[in-house]
């Protein structure tokens, strides 16, 4: 299907968020696939803006929820795309409050070794 004509931007307060249309279009989306990746790809916005104003030592309990909530969405996220279920891509170091090494995960997403910290508020 062709991405274009399809709406593919949208904001979330000051941020801006648009779907990369040679994707939807390889993916095969139409506009009610894309509406939906849309509602997932904001709601996990607004998880992550919940995590932020945290106390990840006071919250710690509700961080933790907040990531399990973040982990379902996540997953239907990969599905709405129509790709295949694997929390190997998933980016959980860029989560807030987690303390884990950005630079060294980015370049391990896809794989099955992460870098861990121990006492990071999100990986526990």
């Amino acid at each position: 299907m062709k991405a274009e004509g399809m709406n593919l931007r949208w904001d979330y307060g000051d941020r801006k968020f648009s779907l990369p249309p040679f994707l939807v279009e390889k993916q095969g989306l139409n506009q009610e696939q894309v509406d939906d990746v849309k509602a997932l790809q904001l709601n996990r916005a607004r998880i992550e803006a919940a995590i932020k104003v945290l106390d990840p030592v006071v919250n710690l309990n509700m961080i933790k929820i907040m990531f399990s909530e973040w982990q379902i969405n996540e997953g239907k996220l990969q599905q709405a795309w129509g790709f295949e279920y694997s929390p190997k891509y998933w980016a959980t170091h860029r989560i807030p409050h987690c303390i884990c090494p950005k630079m060294d995960n980015d370049e391990r997403i896809g794989t099955d070794m992460q870098v861990y910290v121990v006492g990071c508020p999100i990986h526990g």
